[in-house]
């Protein structure tokens, strides 16, 4: 029996199987899903009791201390990721990092959204250009 287990083998030999009625294909694709769902909710809640920063013992090796520090380091900025949530993280890199290094545009607009909540959304800086032309309705 392979790691999923008799009764996900089962349920999942039931979906393949294009002879099986469509309502035995529909209810077994149901339960996959709720066990998937089952998990990861599961998976979230007690991620954080396991994959925490180690403590280190007196008499670890600085070395092994300095490797486990070397691996959680963004490659793009340099900063220590080991205490930042997963869902802010690709990889090892902070997914702010990675999104600005491959979309360049993303710094530029957030640079300008930075300026306007500086000087507020008022509109002054939209001053009338002498080329502009009025409309008339």
């Amino acid at each position: 029996m392979n790691k999923l287990g008799k009764y996900i083998n089962d349920l999942m030999m039931v979906i393949r199987n294009t002879e099986e009625t469509t309502i035995s294909r529909t209810l077994a694709l149901d339960e996959l899903k709720r066990l998937s769902s089952d998990i990861s909710s599961f998976i979230f809640q007690h991620i954080d009791d396991i994959e925490t920063l180690p403590e280190f013992k007196e008499g670890t090796g600085e070395e092994a201390k300095k490797l486990y520090m070397e691996h959680w380091t963004c490659s793009i900025c340099g900063k220590h990721t080991h205490e930042v949530n997963y869902d802010y993280l690709s990889g090892t890199d902070h997914l702010q990092c990675v999104l600005e290094k491959e979309q360049p545009e993303l710094v530029e607009n957030n640079e300008r959204m930075d300026i306007i909540g500086q000087n507020g959304n008022d509109g002054l800086h939209y001053l009338e250009n002498e080329n502009q032309m009025e409309l008339e309705l």
